[in-house]
């Protein structure tokens, strides 16, 4: 008997019935132009989330390894929920809730009330694996830790949401692989008529806090808006992200440390076998394939 084999097919079954879902917006696929750099991009990317919305079939569905990962933090989030409600601290889970001006629904993980300031704080958690994001997330002695942008940008999207509320949200990180645990504290900081998230952790045993100058609650509002006019007109949006890298793109990169070597030295030796692009568009988008087509097509890398 393979056991294994028979839960594979459980997680890959196909639903009982075919069902339609309203195509609302995600928290978790905020975007914004990047304020230090009107060239970059952040979050999401645009032409995925009108491919979504617009009702396109994936072109590259879930894989099997995939749903382990889903599954695998889904069972951490409600493990990490029930010691908080065990504690005495968890006034409620899996929150949904909807942005109806902006056609926005999305549900908050869960939200606890501080015992030291007797304020409730929006929790959300994540879980990671591997050297990179180890070491982006907790740091070393020359890497500062930061959480990922599209987990940051979600967090920051919720304060806005629950302005008058919350008015913090804590990015809790597990590490699947060794179990190291690292947590982000995300306010917001308002100047000069603009709302920035500012980020408090650890590092190397002490504070470290730091104002992200490149988000704005704003410009992820902007970005939301552009997915809707987008929608309306029934334009195919520019990508946002490229599926290989140019040379100097990568050269830039790799100077600032931004590129694994050992992904750096495959792509010196063959860059054809071994391109570098954004992770996003090689590996994980779910239209990554009928994407590529079209920017064939259009004349985009």
């Amino acid at each position: 008997m393979q056991v294994w084999e028979i839960v594979d097919e459980n997680l890959m079954q196909e639903p009982a019935l075919e069902v339609s879902r309203l195509p609302t917006f995600y928290p978790s696929s905020s975007a914004c132009a990047d304020q230090t750099d009107s060239s970059k991009k952040i979050g999401a990317c645009l032409r995925a989330n009108y491919y979504r919305c617009a009702g396109y079939d994936k072109s590259d569905p879930d894989s099997l390894w995939s749903q382990y990962v889903f599954a695998g933090g889904i069972m951490w989030e409600k493990f990490i929920l029930d010691k908080l409600k065990a504690s005495g601290v968890l006034l409620g889970s899996n929150v949904k809730f909807v942005d109806v001006a902006r056609y926005i629904s999305g549900e908050v993980d869960g939200v606890v009330l501080d015992p030291d300031t007797g304020k409730k704080v929006i929790i959300e958690v994540k879980t990671f694996y591997g050297y990179e994001a180890k070491k982006n997330l907790v740091g070393n002695r020359t890497v500062k830790p930061k959480p990922k942008d599209p987990h940051l940008l979600q967090a920051f999207f919720y304060l806005g949401h629950f302005s008058g509320q919350v008015d913090e949200t804590v990015l809790m990180y597990f590490a699947r692989d060794d179990h190291t645990r690292q947590e982000f504290s995300v306010t917001i900081h308002e100047e000069g008529g603009l709302r920035y998230p500012k980020i408090v952790t650890k590092w190397q045993g002490a504070e470290h806090s730091y104002i992200d100058r490149r988000i704005t609650l704003e410009g992820i509002y902007e970005a939301f808006d552009a997915l809707m006019e987008a929608l309306k007109s029934g334009e195919l949006p520019l990508p946002d992200y490229d599926h290989v890298y140019a040379d100097d793109v990568v050269e830039r990169m790799w100077e600032a440390g931004e590129i694994a070597k050992t992904k750096y030295a495959k792509w010196q030796t063959n860059k054809t076998k071994n391109p570098i692009g954004y992770f996003m568009c090689q590996s994980y988008c779910s239209y990554r394939t009928m994407c590529k087509i079209q920017k064939e097509e259009d004349g985009h890398d």
